[in-house]
């Protein structure tokens, strides 16, 4: 990343603080996902300077391009959750499905 990439970055920090947006800039540095929520949400209530400030940023960073990236993980290769078979053969076992009364007085 270059010197100018950096500035565009703390610009984006500032005048996000301004409109109440908070941007961790060493997460949107590190963090491509992270980089096009925060520059959404920056250019959705931002004026003509910050929707440009925005486009720039996703440019320099090469996301303007590219599809968001999804992580998807098959059934099959996911882990099990070792209490379910046990809640599935005995559900009175627990404790979060107890009706415990009513909350009002």
């Amino acid at each position: 990343m270059d010197n100018e990439t950096f500035r565009l970055i703390a610009r984006l920090k500032v005048v996000a603080a301004r409109n109440g947006i908070a941007v961790d800039a060493l997460r949107f540095v590190g963090d491509p996902g992270y980089a096009r929520v925060m520059l959404g949400r920056f250019s959705e209530g931002a004026d003509e300077d910050g929707v440009l400030l925005a486009l720039q940023l996703l440019d320099r960073l090469g996301l303007a391009g590219k599809p968001a990236e999804r992580v998807v993980v098959p059934l099959a290769v996911a882990p099990p959750q070792p209490a379910l078979p046990q809640l599935l053969a005995d559900p009175a076992a627990d404790d979060r499905r107890k009706y415990v009364g009513s909350l009002r007085g």
